[in-house]
């Protein structure tokens, strides 16, 4: 079965390989399959996602977000749940505040399937979680986040948990700005508070 497939292939790079004219082709598929790698790789290493930080208004109001109540966004970074962690990247989420003003970031990822051929790993679907109290944030600020063709009005959020030394970082974005202001407008709350 792989000679049928690859076969063809094999001829061809050999017929290239032996005409002056195929080392030049040969060459430029090198170059181009060599900018793609090195692109596939600059992606990743920076969460397949780009962040435009905007200057940070200094007229935020302080509201702090009533509980129940949830705001919608879409989340990128480390999420857990019963011990496991992953990397999502613009998943349907909601942010929420409880009463004891600790936050959480709630990220639900459904079972998909495609063409009939792949699955969603059965591990992964379900809901998964960051919490953070106000005293571990360390900064946040207000940007647009570019996934793909799109541009969402977003925030960068950084905050060191209790469990580890270093700095995580999770983006959220929103279908409009009102929506990430009500956010802001949350973390700002407690900002003002600890003295930040």
């Amino acid at each position: 079965m792989l000679v049928f497939l690859f076969g063809p292939l094999i001829l061809f790079l050999t017929y290239l390989r032996t005409s002056p004219q195929g080392l030049l082709w040969l060459g430029l598929l090198f170059l181009l399959g060599l900018g793609g790698v090195i692109t596939i790789w600059g992606a990743q290493r920076q969460g397949f996602l780009r962040f435009d930080p905007e200057p940070l208004n200094q007229d935020i109001p302080s509201d702090l977000l009533p509980f129940p109540d949830k705001n919608p966004a879409r989340a990128s970074g480390r999420f857990a749940v019963g011990g496991m962690t992953r990397y999502f990247v613009e998943e349907a989420a909601h942010y929420q505040t409880f009463h004891t003003r600790e936050r959480v970031v709630m990220v639900q990822i459904f079972d998909t399937r495609y063409l009939w051929l792949a699955q969603s790993p059965e591990n992964e679907t379900g809901w998964w979680y960051t919490f953070f109290k106000p005293e571990v944030i360390r900064s946040f600020e207000p940007g647009q986040l570019c996934f793909g063709p799109h541009n969402r009005p977003a925030l960068r959020l950084t905050y060191r948990p209790a469990e580890t030394e270093a700095p995580q970082t999770i983006y959220l974005s929103f279908d409009t700005p009102l929506e990430r202001a009500q956010v802001l407008a949350d973390l700002y709350a407690d900002r003002i508070e600890i003295g930040d």
